[in-house]
């Protein structure tokens, strides 16, 4: 719940839904609903781990683009950020993925990211798919890296980890905005130590964590901006991993 708890939600800025990736998805919290952390926060806690569930990444980014991303839900129509944990598994053909990534991520105003778990680091096939989803390969990192992260200190959670994913450029003609501390450009205020997938070396992870801090409070200066988390709660992925995922969400 890390992402969560420093997001500037009870301050009005940010609205967050929470959508499972499951056969058929589920958005247990609405961005009408989630414009408070404990409410959030509470409804990633309460999710129960099941290993009997089908794993639908398609549908479920179909989902979000038709049901959560949309102004009777809450969607406010500006920036939005629709962060996904996955391990780039679909029992769906993977056409069907690529064309609902393809539909969400030309929605004007959207960027798509990952906190990504492939199974092997050196996963192509899954790495593939993982950089299909997300709106540029910067955006795809991976997650055991972002826990090690956020167990040496909340701040370099903050600097390196959050400052990517929610920090980045503004697509053309969008209204609102999130500019990085002490900037008057949209700009990314730092760079990752560590990327999932690259366009050129698929999988292939850094092992190397900041190791110092650069004090930025607030890692960002928020302006309007909506957030989709999708939580994989299929069979694919281990108790453990599934652990994880709601202690980084």
């Amino acid at each position: 719940v890390a992402t969560v708890d420093n997001l500037p939600v009870d301050e009005g800025l940010v609205r967050v839904a929470v959508t499972l990736l499951k056969g058929t998805p589920e958005t247990i919290v609405t961005l009408s609903s989630g414009t408070s952390r404990s409410v959030v926060i509470a409804a990633l806690e309460a999710i129960v781990y099941s290993n009997t569930r089908a794993s639908a990444t398609g549908a479920t980014l179909q989902h979000v683009r038709e049901s959560v991303l949309v102004p009777s839900a809450g969607y406010r129509g500006g920036q939005a950020t629709v962060l996904l944990f996955s391990d780039g598994d679909s029992a769906e053909p993977a056409a069907f993925v690529l064309q609902q990534a393809d539909l969400l991520q030309a929605v004007p105003n959207v960027a798509v990211a990952a906190l990504a778990f492939p199974e092997q680091a050196t996963d192509t096939e899954l790495s593939a798919a993982l950089l299909a989803i997300v709106s540029s390969p910067s955006l795809a990192l991976e997650l055991s890296q972002a826990e090690a992260l956020l167990t040496q200190s909340e701040q370099l959670f903050r600097q390196y980890v959050l400052t990517a994913l929610f920090c980045q450029p503004v697509v053309p003609g969008s209204s609102s905005s999130i500019v990085p501390s002490g900037s008057s450009s949209i700009v990314v205020a730092t760079s990752l130590p560590t990327v999932l997938v690259s366009s050129t070396q698929a999988a292939t992870v850094s092992q190397s964590v900041a190791p110092t801090v650069t004090p930025v409070a607030p890692f960002c200066n928020f302006l309007l901006q909506d957030v989709v988390i999708i939580v994989d709660a299929s069979g694919s992925v281990s108790s453990s991993t599934f652990r994880d995922i709601i202690e980084v969400a």
